[in-house]
C-alpha cells in the first residue's frame, strides 16, 4: 500500500489545476451571465423607443439581438453541471455550441454598430400613409435612450408634401420654428441609420464568454490526461465526502482498509 502513496501525491498538482479552473469557470460565468441580462434590457428599451416605426430594419436587429441573447441564457446554465460532474466528455461536446453562440454575438455587435442607410424604413413608413416625424426630428434623451436627428423633411424633400397636398409639418423646421429660413431642404431617404452606442456590453460579454470556452478546453484537458472519474450526484453528498476523505486518510497512515460509502438498501 505505501506504493500508492506517490501516486496520491502526483494526484494533488491536478487537484490544484481543477479547483484553479474551476474558480476561473465560475467567475467567467457570472460575468457573462450579468451581461447576457444587460443586453436584453438594453435591446428591449431601446426596441420600446422605436416602436413608432415597427417595420424598421433596426427593430429587427434589436429582435434579433433580444433573441439571441435570451437563447444563451440556458445554454451558459446548462455548463455549470458539466463542470461539477467533471465529465470530460459532456464539455467536449458542449463546447461547440458555446463557441458558435460567442461567435454570433460578438458579430451582432459588429453589425449593430455599422450605420445603414433609411430609404427602404422611409419609404415603407410614407407608403403607410404615416408621418416621417420619427426621422425629420429626433433627439438625445440621455445616455441610455440614444435618438438621431436627421433633420430632413419628407421622403426626397418638403416637395414630396406639397405633392401629396399636406401641409409642412412643423418637424421640417429646426426647433419647430415654421419659418422659411429653418426648413429642412434635405430628404430623408438620403440619410444613414446612426447605430447607438448599445454594442459596449456586447463586446464585453462576447470576450469574456470565449474565455469561459478557453478555460473549459483546459478543464477538459486535465480531465483527460489526469484520467479524473467522473463524479456523480450522489459523490457529491457531504455525508458522503465525509466518509471519502476519512478513507482517504486511512489509506495515507498505511491502513489496508479504505472506508467508502455504504449504498442504503
Amino acid at each position: 500500500m505505501e506504493n500508492n502513496l506517490p501516486e496520491l501525491r502526483n494526484r494533488e498538482p491536478h487537484k490544484w489545476k481543477l479547483r484553479t479552473c474551476r474558480v476561473v469557470i465560475f467567475v467567467s460565468w457570472a460575468i457573462s451571465f450579468g451581461f447576457t441580462f444587460a443586453n436584453i434590457y438594453i435591446y428591449y428599451f431601446h426596441l420600446l423607443d422605436n416602436l413608432e416605426c415597427r417595420k424598421c430594419l433596426y427593430n429587427s436587429y434589436m429582435a434579433i439581438g433580444i433573441a439571441t441573447s435570451v437563447l444563451i441564457l440556458p445554454l451558459l446554465l446548462f455548463s455549470l453541471p458539466l463542470v461539477v460532474l467533471q465529465t470530460a466528455r459532456g464539455i467536449r461536446i458542449y463546447l461547440p455550441f458555446l463557441f458558435l453562440a460567442s461567435v454570433m454575438e460578438f458579430m451582432l455587435a459588429v453589425v449593430f454598430t455599422q450605420g445603414y442607410p433609411i430609404i427602404v424604413d422611409v419609404s415603407q413608413m410614407w407608403k403607410d400613409h404615416k408621418g416621417l416625424e420619427f426621422f425629420e426630428v429626433r433627439v438625445r434623451l440621455n445616455k441610455t435612450l440614444l435618438k438621431s436627428r436627421y433633420e430632413c423633411c419628407g421622403v426626397l424633400g418638403p416637395d414630396d408634401y406639397a405633392v401629396s397636398l399636406l401641409e409642412l409639418p412643423k418637424s421640417c423646421f429646426k426647433e419647430r420654428s415654421g419659418r422659411s429660413a429653418d426648413l429642412y431642404t434635405t430628404g430623408c431617404s438620403t440619410r444613414s441609420y446612426n447605430s447607438p452606442q448599445i454594442p459596449f456590453s456586447e463586446y464585453v460579454s462576447g470576450l469574456v464568454r470565449l474565455g469561459l470556452v478557453l478555460a473549459l478546453v483546459v478543464y477538459m484537458i486535465i480531465l483527460k490526461r489526469t484520467k479524473t472519474a467522473r463524479r456523480t450526484l450522489r459523490s457529491l453528498s457531504p455525508q458522503v465526502r465525509v466518509r471519502y476523505s476519512r478513507g482517504s486518510s486511512s489509506l495515507a497512515d498505511g491502513n489496508m482498509e479504505l472506508v467508502l460509502p455504504v449504498p442504503n438498501v
